[in-house]
């Protein structure tokens, strides 16, 4: 590997970094994950063996010693995500103001005169209060683990409850902590946006709990692309607001996971086989899934180890692969059941619900839960109001699999336009 041409990451941990993906669509550049412990980031910076890196946690604040330059705004901020070698020159920048301030333009978030709480007093935290200023909020709180002037704890946030937008900007619910959650949003009547800087789950339970009470939520994939773009424009001034659009329409699409759910023998398997061709996306059927990790049929785990041990590794499936990105996963007809299932299949996927109506649906030996149309008829009534509960969209699966398949392909097309 050529050092001097050296482009990538630098961070302590990166495991689940979409930064990658994101510059080598942007640039086509070998772009590198750069593992660092705080001795290493030190050298690495003194040895100068890269063309341009951005730095992320813990280090965009301990970069600056190491810089011959630094940007006003960078500055200002106190917080820097980009660096340049300019003939043997370290230039610091901050993109992601840049990234933020889109993010709130994308989503028609007003700021101005607006009470604002974030969550954490980082370098990322710095960069989001820059962005308010400017846009002229009226005031801004923080909350972290331990009080200080202007910061709350977390736990004395139930005290007060009237901000009207919300930002985590701490890692508290990124993968693989899945379940964290730093307040009870029940104590935010005001609130009218929550806005989580965290990008990987794509909806973290903080944004989850937040759709749950109607209130808008939004995550920070759109800051992460918008922030890369800018620091990509730094080597190519070329690049204009075209590319950054069609990058983040490309990025959403193969983020994002389709989940089907619905009734067995309506035709998920058969329409997640089609729709994961036509999208040039991997199809997973849980189900499957269960027979080849038990080594044996449905219905025979059912027989020798009942079906709450068939639901306990159905659970462990979903999970596993909600984790995943660029998926179709065709669940099993009862996955809607465990509350836990859906809100892990949520983070990362678009629920969509196959129903094909009562009548069109089929026994099956290999289902032991369809053994007479007494019990399909009180599942399907049970079931239905469940399946319409959690779906982003229906799609009937009564005439032909091709129709379903192109209806799902219209949403697809839709969901993901700019």
């Amino acid at each position: 590997m050529d050092g001097e041409k050296m482009i990538g990451l630098v961070g302590k941990k990166l495991p689940y970094s979409f930064s990658k993906i994101i510059h080598e669509k942007l640039s086509e550049v070998d772009y590198k994950l750069i593992e660092l412990n705080e001795k290493e980031f030190a050298n690495f910076f003194t040895k100068k063996e890269f063309e341009f890196v951005n730095v992320t946690i813990p280090y965009k604040e301990a970069v600056f010693p190491h810089l011959d330059y630094i940007d006003p705004l960078a500055n200002r901020i106190k917080a820097v995500n980009t660096v340049i070698n300019k003939d043997g020159k370290l230039h610091g920048y901050n993109t992601d103001y840049y990234g933020f301030k889109y993010l709130l333009e994308r989503n028609n978030i007003i700021v101005k005169n607006k009470k604002i709480l974030i969550l954490g007093t980082g370098g990322t935290s710095k960069t989001i209060t820059a962005v308010l200023t400017d846009q002229k909020a009226k005031s801004i709180s923080y909350a972290g683990i331990e009080k200080f002037s202007e910061c709350l704890r977390y736990e004395d946030l139930e005290q007060t409850t009237d901000y009207q937008l919300v930002i985590n900007a701490t890692p508290v619910g990124t993968t693989p902590n899945l379940d964290s959650l730093l307040i009870n949003l029940d104590y935010f009547p005001k609130v009218e946006c929550v806005i989580d800087v965290i990008y990987n789950p794509l909806k973290t339970h903080l944004l989850i709990e937040a759709t749950k009470r109607n209130i808008k939520a939004v995550n920070g994939l759109e800051m992460l692309i918008s922030q890369a773009f800018k620091a990509a424009q730094l080597l190519n001034p070329k690049l204009t607001v075209e590319n950054l659009q069609k990058l983040e329409k490309e990025i959403k699409a193969q983020q994002y996971n389709i989940v089907l759910i619905g009734m067995s023998t309506c035709g998920k398997t058969a329409v997640g086989i089609h729709i994961s061709s036509l999208l040039k996306k991997n199809f997973i059927d849980t189900d499957r899934e269960i027979v080849t990790k038990e080594k044996k049929s449905i219905v025979d785990i059912f027989a020798e180890n009942g079906e709450k041990y068939f639901r306990k590794i159905e659970s462990q499936i979903v999970l596993e692969n909600s984790l995943k990105n660029d998926l179709v996963i065709a669940t099993g007809g009862g996955v809607i059941e465990n509350e836990l299932n859906i809100k892990y299949l949520k983070q990362n996927g678009v629920i969509i619900f196959i129903h094909r109506d009562l009548e069109l649906l089929l026994l099956a030996t290999d289902r032991p839960l369809l053994k007479s149309k007494e019990i399909l008829t009180e599942l399907y009534n049970r079931r239905l109001p469940i399946y319409q509960k959690y779906a982003d969209i229906t799609i009937y699966n009564n005439n032909s699999i091709k129709e379903a398949v192109l209806g799902i392909k219209r949403f697809y097309d839709e969901y993901f336009s700019y």
